[in-house]
């Protein structure tokens, strides 16, 4: 199984959208069959090879180090995420705003704690650098903390009455 991306070769309608990914499979030399998911049996149909620019598969880098640097858990800092697991290749490699936990740490986009992104290990960080904002996050414990939680009084739908 190979992976393309299709090329608009002449206006010639074929139902594939130009630059769009691909699987591919061969059948002979000079044709593919062509399938948005990564199985030969859901493919869209045989195409000329000739309409697909065929992608080498990136390989994965290996993971850093187990090194836990020593944080302040009452602290922010903003750090750079350098590495993360392939299946989070939606979450971008570039500086976040941190809070420590034993040997994770919760990221988020904004210093506000509004925008969180997940919780990773501190090892995936790098460039570690106190921020001011860590009174905020005091208060942000502190308001969690002294509020209690609020039950609502909800009544049971009948669908069907007998």
């Amino acid at each position: 199984m190979l992976q393309g991306i299709y090329l608009e070769i002449d206006n010639n309608p074929t139902g594939l959208i130009p630059g769009e990914k691909y699987y591919l499979f061969p059948n002979g030399s000079n044709y593919y069959y062509a399938s948005r998911f990564p199985s030969e049996g859901s493919h869209m149909g045989i195409f000329q090879a000739r309409r697909f620019r065929v992608i080498e598969e990136e390989e994965w880098p290996p993971e850093p180090a187990l090194v836990i640097p020593e944080l302040d858990k009452g602290k922010v800092y903003k750090a750079r995420l350098i590495w993360r697991q392939e299946g989070y290749k939606n979450v971008k490699l570039q500086e976040y705003f941190i809070r420590r936990s034993k040997t994770h740490c919760h990221f988020y986009n904004d210093p506000e704690f509004k925008k969180y992104r997940g919780c990773f290990p501190l090892h995936w960080f790098e460039n570690f650098r106190e921020t001011s904002d860590h009174r905020k996050c005091d208060s942000i414990h502190e308001k969690v903390e002294s509020e209690p939680p609020k039950i609502e009084k909800f009544e049971q739908l009948t669908l069907f009455s007998f």
